[in-house]
């Protein structure tokens, strides 16, 4: 079954912004316009969204995927501790493209080896779904595994139109091309794990 497409403009408010935000209490994949690249993503709360996520990229059922949270206080939602280096961090550059690493909870979908990472993006789009629907969400790029990134939506609608349930098709928002940098803050100092958009020390 081909996916619904909506309009990002529509997806804000109104009936579209109760769409997009059924779609994830219900336990169905979004893909939105996201920074340089599409996303996809959902309930972030749900085992069974993270296998289907898998099953759309034809990646490896078990791999963590990236949390997406509305404000700094969703942390509480899949993580054990907020350690005070990782509030530092996220005072000074959320919404960004830092990416922390924090104690999972032990319910937590997204869990690695006891970790989970998380991020407020600058997607005001995507942040107004999860403050209506009160929910983090995965997120991962819109593409099968191994191939390039999708930044055309009728191209997303060809490659994972009839394996996603909601498209919001949109411009995809600039940026500097630079990946999150992610910074491991279940250690002491924190770790850098990758560079990227935010300068780390």
């Amino acid at each position: 079954m081909k996916a619904r497409v909506l309009a990002a403009r529509d997806a804000m408010s109104g009936e579209g912004l109760r769409a997009a935000v059924d779609a994830i209490l219900s336990g169905k994949i979004l893909a939105y316009p996201a920074e340089t690249m599409y996303g996809i993503g959902g309930d972030a709360l749900r085992a069974d969204v993270a296998a289907r996520l898998a099953e759309a990229k034809g990646s490896p059922r078990g791999r963590p995927f990236l949390l997406l949270l509305s404000s700094t206080d969703d942390w509480k939602e899949v993580a054990a501790s907020f350690p005070d280096e990782a509030r530092f961090l996220a005072s000074r550059f959320w919404p960004g493209p830092l990416t922390l690493l924090l104690q999972a909870r032990e319910d937590c979908a997204a869990a690695e080896s006891g970790k989970v990472a998380v991020r407020v993006p600058d997607l005001p789009l995507v942040r107004t779904w999860m403050r209506e629907a009160k929910r983090p969400i995965f997120s991962t790029s819109a593409n099968r595994s191994g191939e390039p990134p999708v930044r055309d939506p009728l191209e997303l609608e060809t490659l994972l139109g009839d394996r996603v349930d909601l498209i919001v098709s949109g411009p995809v928002f600039p940026s500097s091309g630079a990946p999150s940098t992610i910074v491991d803050c279940t250690s002491v100092p924190p770790r850098l794990v990758r560079a990227g958009a935010v300068p780390f020390p």
